[in-house]
């Protein structure tokens, strides 16, 4: 992955690094050929809940690879691993690595914040390449023409069997076919919402994604 095809660079770079260095002084690791350093770096970041909710997302993600020939198991084990790795820094800290990532924008809700960050963070510590960089980073706000790989780890995040809500069928048709079970998931996830009032279509990547997908 190249510099230039990941990052914009802004000002804020410098900040953003001293974020992810000073914080339990974690080292670059980048070129590190073992697996277990994604889940002992993980576990710095992460609350224990958190970090079992990412591991539950990266053995569904890593399974429903399995089955499918196209799909890099590996990369989708470390995708799900990684994806939440900025979720329990502060909003600040989050954005200020999040203006890093091409595809966020200052007027995006603060909610989404992480996935750009954690996308951020990944490249930084792993030198991740670009299909876990935009997995990571489209798996919250979602957008139009996602890829497969995208579309597993956004849907394995809703339904990995931590998620305090059910998520059996979701997960069950997943596993027999990725395509369906996304669309399935964001026509569930925005019928929820609306019975509490909430619209999700506050961003660009989630509207693109919507008018994609769902024709109504």
């Amino acid at each position: 992955m190249s510099n230039s095809s990941t990052f914009s660079f802004a000002s804020s770079l410098d900040r953003a690094k001293k974020i992810i260095s000073t914080f339990q002084n974690i080292p670059l690791i980048i070129n590190n050929t073992d697996d277990n350093i994604y889940i002992d770096v993980a576990k710095l970041f992460l609350t224990d809940a958190r970090f079992n909710h990412s591991l539950s997302v990266a053995k569904l993600a890593y399974d429903v690879a399995c089955k499918n020939n196209n799909l890099d198991k590996n990369d989708a084990y470390i995708a799900g691993i990684l994806h939440d790795i900025a979720k329990d820094l502060s909003k600040d800290e989050q954005f200020e690595l999040a203006i890093n990532n091409k595809y966020f924008q200052n007027d995006f809700p603060k909610y989404s914040y992480h996935a750009f960050a954690s996308a951020v963070i990944a490249y930084y510590l792993f030198n991740v390449n670009d299909i876990i960089f935009n997995a990571i980073s489209f798996h919250c706000c979602g957008k139009d023409n996602l890829t497969k790989f995208e579309k597993l780890i956004y849907t394995a995040d809703k339904c990995e069997p931590t998620r305090d809500f059910e998520t059996s069928d979701i997960r069950n048709l997943l596993y027999k076919n990725i395509d369906m079970a996304f669309v399935e998931e964001i026509k569930q996830q925005d019928d929820y919402l609306k019975t509490k009032g909430i619209d999700c279509r506050n961003n660009i990547y989630t509207t693109s994604m919507y008018n994609y997908y769902i024709k109504n």
